[in-house]
Order: structure tokens, then sequence, then C-alpha cells
């Protein structure tokens, strides 16, 4: 017997087939929550995937999630299509990627399936693959929407594994010339290029490795972690735990919802940097903004104060935070959740990239400069102190996101 629970597992993974014909640089997208305040982006791609088979037509950017309703039977009905003529299974396997992102550097995952009885986002739970930031419950309903009825699942949810000795991952590609490659090109708007490769075995050796280090959990200490996509693995975990009700435990644990298509990546990847993700608060000029802030600050009877530059169309200014926080992020999410809850009228989006902050602080607009987060403090922060603030840090920069490009069916 094993000696190590089965977290994760081959799955059934369905992908466009390696054709001359097939416009393969039209098929993946970047991740739905990506350049949330930059219409323009996704604009160009629809110009770019107009008219041919993309995953564009299987998600809904969140730009466009207030519209979902609209957009929800055109996507399902793309599922039923591409599952049936456009997409081929390969059966129980594992998928080894290699990014190569817009500066050069090669970022190694593996994409296979999670058992969601592993995984869970509720405040205070401790299991073997845990949430790194603070879940907002009001965002998993409209997701909830698109999964309940959709056919198959693409995954832009990326773990990350505590893995100081590449022991993981880092050796399947020393044999890639071995596997059969399954895709192979480039990512459009600047997202660099992407490689993928099956192995003969299915990915067994990998998956024991994986579940032997994943296996090593308690209370503080754990070895997976989610590094993107938290809401829309926590929007999976509670579709199965839905399906769970409907139609009993003994049932959905034969069900293909139990599981989640994810791709693992080591934290130590050379590739892999921790980018700080800005806030962008709209409805308020700067001046009162700082204003607000001290208000907050003396209300609360706070006397340890920081500092972050902020930027508008007025010029740059310094915002006083509480330094009562370990974070500097988790003292400045309470002040604007108390200013989003008091004013009307103010909304705050997240913004990756000091160029993109710049650009879209203006116009009754102020953008906040974020400390950056060391990604070798992660797993200790948030054993020791659960959950970090929403939108604390982002891995790389935003063109470096996954894309979309495995599917998987999550009904029979």
């Amino acid at each position: 017997m094993p000696q190590y629970k089965e977290i994760f597992k081959a799955a059934d993974i369905l992908l466009p087939d390696r054709s001359e014909s097939f416009d393969y640089y039209a098929y993946p997208v970047i991740a739905c929550d990506q350049h949330t305040s930059e219409p323009e982006y996704w604009h160009e791609t629809e110009r770019i995937t107009n008219g041919k088979i993309s995953t564009l037509n299987l998600i809904i950017p969140e730009i466009y999630l207030d519209k979902a309703e609209d957009r929800l039977p055109s996507v399902h009905a793309s599922m039923e299509e591409y599952e049936s003529n456009a997409l081929h299974e390969y059966r129980n396997t594992v998928v080894f990627c290699e990014r190569t992102q817009r500066d050069g550097r090669i970022r190694q995952g593996a994409v296979c399936a999670l058992d969601l009885e592993c995984y869970d986002y509720k405040e205070g739970s401790t299991p073997y693959v845990r949430a790194t930031e603070g879940t907002v419950l009001s965002r998993i309903p409209a997701r909830l929407k698109v999964r309940r009825e959709a056919l198959l699942e693409l995954p832009h949810v990326m773990l990350l594994i505590n893995d100081p000795d590449n022991s993981v991952i880092e050796p399947e590609f020393s044999n890639t010339r071995n596997m059969r490659a399954i895709y192979d090109t480039d990512l459009m708007q600047n997202g660099g290029h992407i490689k993928g490769y099956i192995p003969g075995s299915g990915g067994a050796f990998f998956l024991r490795r994986l579940n032997e280090l994943a296996s090593k959990c308690d209370k503080q200490s754990f070895s997976v972690a989610v590094g993107d996509g938290n809401h829309s693995l926590a929007t999976a975990k509670a579709m199965y735990e839905e399906l769970k009700e409907s139609i009993g435990v003994e049932a959905a644990a034969d069900h293909p919802a139990r599981y989640a298509l994810v791709e693992i990546v080591n934290i130590y990847s050379p590739a892999l940097d921790f980018e700080p993700i800005h806030r962008i608060v709209y409805g308020i000029d700067c001046e009162t903004l700082c204003n607000k802030a001290r208000e907050y600050l003396k209300a609360i009877d706070c006397r340890d104060v920081r500092y972050l530059d902020v930027t508008s169309s007025a010029g740059r200014a310094r915002l006083p935070v509480s330094a009562e926080k370990e974070l500097t992020v988790a003292a400045l999410t309470d002040f604007l959740d108390s200013l989003c809850s008091l004013e009307k009228g103010i909304d705050v989006d997240y913004i990756h990239g000091d160029e993109a902050l710049a650009r879209l602080s203006v116009c009754n607009a102020v953008g906040i400069y974020c400390e950056k987060l060391d990604k070798s403090e992660l797993f200790s922060a948030v054993g020791k102190d659960d959950p970090l603030p929403r939108k604390t840090f982002s891995m790389g920069h935003a063109e470096d996101k996954r894309y979309y490009l495995e599917a998987r069916r999550i009904k029979y």
C-alpha cells in the first residue's frame, strides 16, 4: 500500500489535434481574470479569434461577468460543439507544459486533476491544498452559474508546490525527447510561447512524487498552495459540495466534478516571480482619499503609520496606512473595505504592472502602488497566519499568466 494520499491523479484531457490546417495560435487565450480594466485587450483578442476555434468562446472574461447571463448560452453551446467536433481526448494522462515567458525565461509545469476532497477555502480549514488569499464569497455565485451547466472545465488555476530540491516537476523535463508533443505554439498579445508533452507512462512516476510531497501536511505545515485562480478553484469546490447534497456523497465520489484540472508549478522555479498587485480607486480624488485615510487611522486609534505611493491626474502623493499589521497590503485592504462600505460610488479594482496603473490612474481615479511579497515567505506566512488578504501578490506579469488550453469533461 502506498504511504501517501492520492491527492492528485491523471485526467482525460481534451485538446485540438495538431495539424497544418488548424490555427493553434487563435485557440489559447489568457486567464479570464486578467485585464479587467482594459477592454481594449479583450477587443483585440476578439479580433484575433473572430471566426476561429478558440477558448475565448468557452469562457466569460471577468470584464464581462455582469453580462454572464447573456453570454452563457453561447458558451455552453460552443462547449458541446467543440467537444463533439474539435477536441481530441488524451486519456488518463498528465500534460507537462513548458512556457517561455515574454522575458525568455522558461517556466515548467504539469497539468493534472486535483481531488477537491483535499482542498478547502473556508476560513480556519487546514486541508492538503490551501488557499493563499482570502476568498470573497460574494464572487462565487456568478462563477457558479457558469460552471453548473458547463460540459467542460478549462483551468487557469495554478498550484504551487514547496519543493526547494526540484525533485518533483523538474526531472520530467530531462526526458521530453521521449514524450509526445501535443501542442507547440506562440501565445497571442505578448504571451510568449508554450509547448505541451504527454509521457508514455501517463505521468505515474511524477504523480507518485507529487502525492508523496503533498501528503506531508499538518495544521501549520503544508506543501501545496493556490497561486493563481483562487476563486475559480473555490467555485469548483462549491459546485462539488452542491453535487454531494443533490445526488448523495456516494454517487458524487465517482462523479467527474469531484476533480478540478490544475497546473502544478514549483514555487522555486527561477522563472516564477512574485509581483505586487496594485489597487486603483475609482470615484474619488487623491487629496480626498488621503484625507479619508487619515480619518480612518484616527478612528482606529492607530499611531504607527507607513506610507504607500499613490498616483493620479493631480500627480504623486503618499497615502498613510497602519503599520500595526505584518503586511502593509493587509492594512490597506482594511482601509479600502471600510471606505467602500461607508462611501457610495467608490470602487476598487486590482491592477498588474506599474505602467498599467499609471496609465489608468486618471479621470477621477487614484492608483496605489503596493509592495512586493518575497515568494520564499509564502508557505510559512499562510501556515502561521492563515490566508493572506485577497490579491496580495501576482505570479509574474499579466502577460505571463496561464492561457486556457487543456479542457476536461465535468459531466457524464
